[in-house]
């Protein structure tokens, strides 16, 4: 119902807005290289799994 959609909205921007102000204190201080080579080595893997057959890239509707 409408009560718990409010209170899970309102949960939600919370616990985003927390999270957004830590992860722009912590860059202030820290490199970007650790989300850097996570990215990369993701993409990689994705890559590779498309290529290989592993995961498929259609879209099912």
């Amino acid at each position: 119902g409408l009560p718990k959609t409010l209170v899970a909205t309102l949960v939600a921007f919370v616990v985003g807005y927390v999270t957004i102000g830590w992860l722009l204190k912590y860059l202030r201080t820290r490199s970007y290289l650790p989300f850097v080579v996570y990215r990369v080595a993701l993409g990689s893997l994705v890559l590779i799994l498309l290529a290989t057959g592993v995961l498929d890239s259609a879209v099912s509707a």
